[in-house]
């Protein structure tokens, strides 16, 4: 648009203005020796944008025509600005940049069309292959209960809510109930884990970049923000955010507007945030690491998501669950758990959680081979945990006190001098030989080989049954000098 009001017009300065909190250029063509620096009078553009029309005027010596350009609702979202030295603009000048301005608005309503297009596919595709475990919250246990209550209070408004507990509890699962049970549940929910990103990359992952501004941007991305427009974002160890960072973040929260790195233009959204944590934030607070307004800010409505060991009655229902969404792995028929597999895992107290829970069933699968999951399908920590105390060979110790009575001995005779009075040694079973040592690098390729024997070279389901990236399992083949 620029180019072509310059060219055109014969103009020697053109630029496309952004139109939000401040005006500001984000596309400019300028002649020969001309500045690109712009100085647009406040009241010129004040009546450009609540007038809704093409003004002509001179300001510095400079004659200027500027245009409005329509945004889908008619609202005002830039200016096409053409100014040159000596004599005036006439009618036909006018008429001429009304029409670029036109052009401009279809071609940016358009640009910011596909755009949105592109985020909420990003965004139903991050739910549709995210992970298996990020289902419905499952339980039937008090504990389940209070927090499905907590859900059903919550959901309908856009307050923000801060989940605390364990790594591995379900937290994510709750945010997507909450989700799913509010007016915003025909929008999309996007998750990013704090965590995960390095402190360089989390602004760009949260808010987006424009095409080169940093090295190797090279196209402009849509962040997690805009992803989740209409919608609900959920920011997972929120307790990671960079100091640095916490300061931005609450002015998204409480304007719900930013700008992509290397931007300049104001990108409205309208997200509801869900937060959550595994760590103590009011300590961090204290601590200096956390900012105090930043927390009072996101714990507007706070719940704790039990641990699993909570509500050890939702294993079987939470079991029965993952074994629908993962059996399709498996190349046999799977039709659900044997009775000892089910209490063996409902006497587990699970410090991984449901995550762990999910991994468990995931490595039953593909390893066992019968119609149901078999106790000895399980990992070795659960199956310690279900295996009988073992049966003692000597006989137990008397308790205290026993041996003493209140009745006078009768007095035996004494043995021959001949003869010695042997006690007889206690039996003991026999002390097996510890196994040679080896190297943990050993260890660790001898069970990179039989998982991927398990699994029939499925590297996928190999990372599963080990509990690593599918990328670290990679690095170790490499490493290991394992033939993929």
């Amino acid at each position: 648009a620029s180019d072509a009001a310059l060219t055109a017009l014969g103009a020697h300065r053109a630029f496309v203005l952004a139109a939000g909190r401040r005006v500001t250029p984000i596309a400019a063509a300028v002649g020969h020796g001309e500045s690109t620096q712009l100085q647009a009078p406040g009241d010129l553009v004040d009546k450009v944008v609540q007038g809704k029309q093409v003004i002509t005027a001179e300001s510095g010596g400079r004659a200027l025509i500027a245009a409005p350009i329509h945004g889908s609702a008619d609202d005002v979202i830039g200016i096409v600005w053409v100014d040159r030295k000596g004599a005036p603009w006439d009618q036909t000048d006018t008429l001429a940049v009304g029409c670029i301005a036109h052009l401009t608005a279809a071609a940016w309503v358009g640009a910011d069309t596909r755009d949105q297009l592109v985020r909420r596919a990003d965004a139903l595709e991050e739910q549709l292959l995210g992970p298996l475990g990020g289902g419905d919250f499952i339980g039937r246990s008090t504990a389940a209960q209070r927090v499905l209550d907590f859900v059903k209070r919550v959901a309908p408004s856009d307050a923000t809510v801060l989940l605390g507990g364990e790594s591995g509890s379900g937290k994510e699962m709750v945010a997507r109930a909450i989700h799913r049970a509010s007016r915003r549940a025909k929008g999309p929910c996007v998750a990013v884990n704090c965590a995960a990103l390095t402190e360089t990359l989390i602004e760009s992952e949260l808010f987006g970049h424009e095409k080169g501004a940093f090295t190797g941007a090279t196209e402009k991305k849509a962040g997690r923000f805009e992803m989740a427009d209409k919608g609900t974002l959920f920011l997972d160890e929120v307790g990671e955010l960079p100091l640095g960072l916490q300061t931005k973040f609450l002015r998204v929260l409480e304007e719900r507007r930013f700008e992509r790195v290397g931007g300049q233009k104001a990108i409205d959204v309208d997200v509801r945030m869900v937060a959550a944590t595994n760590r103590d934030l009011a300590e961090m607070v204290k601590r200096g690491t956390f900012r105090e307004d930043l927390y009072y800010r996101l714990s507007v409505i706070t719940v704790e998501v039990p641990p699993l060991r909570e509500r050890l009655d939702d294993v079987p229902l939470l079991a029965e669950h993952f074994l629908a969404r993962l059996r399709s792995q498996a190349a046999r028929r799977i039709t659900g758990f044997s009775p000892e597999a089910l209490a063996a895992m409902s006497r587990y107290a699970w410090p991984g959680n449901v995550r762990e829970l999910r991994n468990a069933i995931e490595r039953a699968i593909v390893l066992g081979d019968r119609e149901h999951i078999m106790v000895q399908d399980l990992p070795p920590q659960v199956l310690a945990v279900a295996a009988p105390a073992r049966s003692r060979i000597s006989s137990p110790t008397p308790p205290l006190g026993s041996a003493i009575s209140t009745v006078a001995p009768v007095a035996s005779p004494s043995p021959p001098p001949s003869l010695a009075t042997i006690d007889p040694l206690p039996l003991t079973a026999p002390v097996p030989r510890p196994a040679a040592a080896r190297s943990l690098r050993d260890l660790e390729k001898e069970g990179i080989l039989a998982a991927l024997a398990a699994t029939h070279g499925n590297k996928a389901q190999a990372a599963a049954i080990l509990e690593i990236d599918r990328s670290t399992l990679y690095k170790k083949l490499k490493d290991y000098d394992i033939e993929s």
